[in-house]
């Protein structure tokens, strides 16, 4: 912490700070190349300079440059920048659904989903969000889903796909037998199957990852879907399935 405020809370605390740091660690390596990126006066942008610099944000011997503690900062804002972003983009959405039960880690960054769609079902169209993600379902060779419920209209598109990786809740498997979910669908005879506690629905497929939030009373929400296709998207999903599914249990072990 320096002066009473963190790093961050130095650079954020002036709009110009921020926007020199990010000019400067975007390549702008003097301060007359500066009053031309930044939209603010020359004394603003001079008075930015200087106090970055004194902070030890960053450096001058000719040429601009930031130190780590700068590349730091400025990746933080880069979090934040891409976070804020992901709320602004349908804060209604944000505003009705739980994040709290993903795990903490992949809560802090789900700024990666920046960028996202979401895929709503409507009054004319009430299918809209579950056909979506039987499409995607219906052209992925590698799939890995993680559900609280199991739903036919996504079972029946998986013996099209190549290799699958399918983790139920528990309490699905508690209420139907592991090799025979309600309905008369059956998962594919060679899907990996295992069972844990998912508060959540994941599918990730080599293009796409989709996510479907509980919404704020608990509810499974059949209605919404995330869609994500970022390489950071994708690297985030990757990640969280994985979580997920080493913490699960084989379906063998469970019956047994």
């Amino acid at each position: 912490m320096v002066g009473g405020r963190t790093h961050v809370e130095f650079v954020t605390g002036s709009s110009v700070r921020s926007d020199v740091l990010r000019a400067v660690v975007d390549g702008t390596r003097s301060t007359s190349s500066l009053l031309d990126e930044v939209d603010a006066s020359e004394s603003a942008v001079y008075g930015a300079v200087n106090e970055l610099r004194d902070r030890g944000l960053l450096t001058e011997n000719g040429d601009l440059a930031v130190t780590g503690v700068g590349e730091i900062v400025r990746d933080v804002l880069t979090t934040l920048d891409e976070t804020e972003a992901l709320l602004t983009n349908d804060p209604a959405y944000w505003r009705s659904h739980r994040v709290d039960v993903l795990p903490e880690r992949f809560r802090t960054d789900l700024s990666a989903l920046a960028g996202c769609d979401i895929v709503r079902a409507t009054e004319t169209d009430p299918h809209r969000a579950v056909r979506t993600v039987a499409r995607r379902l219906e052209d992925a060779d590698h799939v890995s889903i993680a559900t609280p419920i199991y739903q036919d209209e996504y079972a029946m598109q998986l013996p099209a796909v190549d290799e699958i990786r399918l983790l139920l809740n528990t309490a699905v498997v508690e209420d139907a037998t592991a090799d025979a979910i309600e309905g008369g669908i059956e998962p594919p005879a060679d899907a990996r199957l295992r069972v844990g506690d998912v508060g959540f629905a994941l599918t990730v497929t080599d293009d796409v990852v989709m996510l479907s939030l509980p919404e704020l009373d608990g509810g499974y929400d059949t209605g919404s879907e995330l869609i994500a296709e970022s390489d950071d998207a994708l690297d985030w999903g990757r990640r969280l399935y994985e979580h997920c599914w080493e913490r699960a249990t084989p379906v063998e072990s469970f019956a047994h």
